[in-house]
């Protein structure tokens, strides 16, 4: 009986610890995830120069593109993914480029809100 009380403790640790990683892995982030949707729904005009968000899904880009057009369409690109919840491009203004003096670049910030469960898998 003693030898059988051993191992029912064992196998019952053995249960919580299981339980406790099937948890973690439920509950794991995959930035990949996002940074796979982000690149797929990026305009190949649009540039990024910073980021700042969370695990809430809510982020604001720094952006940079070639034209106003291409702003408006990268909005739109974003709108048609169902994992996006809202968008809108702020602060737009055009700058000259440094590459190549005579061409100016559009400037914009994009506030994204995604669905949070982009993050699991």
């Amino acid at each position: 009986v003693n030898k059988i009380n051993a191992k029912t403790k064992e196998a019952l640790v053995y249960k919580e610890k299981s339980l406790e990683v099937t948890q973690l892995l439920n509950n794991h982030i995959y930035w990949s995830n996002f940074l796979n949707w982000l690149e797929k729904n990026t305009l190949s005009t649009v540039r990024y120069s910073g980021l700042d968000g969370d695990l809430s899904g809510e982020y604001n880009f720094t952006a940079t593109a070639k034209t106003y057009a291409d702003a408006s369409w990268q909005a739109k690109a974003f709108l048609n993914d169902p994992m996006t919840k809202e968008v809108s491009i702020k602060t737009v203004n055009s700058s000259a480029t440094k590459d190549a003096p005579g061409k100016s670049s559009v400037n914009f910030n994009i506030e994204l809100t995604v669905k949070p469960e982009i993050f699991k898998k």
